[in-house]
C-alpha cells in the first residue's frame, strides 16, 4: 500500500536534477531533499497520499537530518503540517548508520563491535573439538 503513495510523488528527473529522492524498504521511507522547502512539500504530499490509503505516519519515530558542509549548523527541530519532527545527527537505516558529518568511522567501529560481539557469542562453538576444520571453518565464515 505505501508504494502506491511513493508512485503518486513526481520525482521526474535523473539523480543529478532532482530537488528530492525517495528511498524505501518495507516500511521505511528516506526523503532526500536538496532544500528544506522540497523536504517539507515531499513530506506532505507523502502524508496526504498515505492517509487516503489509510496510513498513518508515527510522529513519535519520524525524524529528520541535515546534512550539508557548513559546521555552524544549529539542530532545530522542524514543523510540517501542523506537527513538530525531531532533528537528529544520525539514525540507522536498514542497519547502516547515516550521520551528518557524512563520516564512516562510526559505522566501522558499529560494525566491528557486532562481528565481535557474534563471534565470542559464539565461541564455544567454535572451540568445539568434535566438528572438523571445515565446519568450524563454515561457521566463522557465517558469523562474520
Amino acid at each position: 500500500m505505501l508504494e502506491a503513495a511513493l508512485l503518486k510523488i513526481d520525482l521526474r528527473g535523473n539523480i543529478s536534477t532532482r530537488t528530492k529522492l525517495l528511498c524505501a524498504y518495507a516500511n521505511n521511507v528516506v526523503i532526500i531533499a536538496t532544500t528544506q522547502k522540497a523536504l517539507k512539500e515531499t513530506f506532505i504530499t507523502l502524508h496526504k497520499e498515505a492517509e487516503k490509503l489509510g496510513l498513518i505516519t508515527n510522529t513519535n519515530k519520524t525524524q529528520y537530518m541535515q546534512v550539508t558542509r557548513k559546521t555552524n549548523i544549529i539542530k532545530q527541530d522542524i514543523e510540517v503540517a501542523g506537527k513538530s519532527y525531531e532533528a537528529v545527527n544520525q539514525f540507522i537505516y536498514l542497519g547502516s548508520q547515516i550521520n551528518s558529518k557524512n563520516l564512516i568511522k562510526e559505522e566501522i567501529r558499529l560494525r566491528i563491535r557486532a562481528g565481535n560481539r557474534s563471534l565470542f557469542a559464539n565461541k564455544k562453538l567454535l572451540e568445539n573439538k568434535d566438528l572438523n576444520a571445515a565446519s568450524i571453518q563454515q561457521i566463522y565464515k557465517s558469523i562474520i
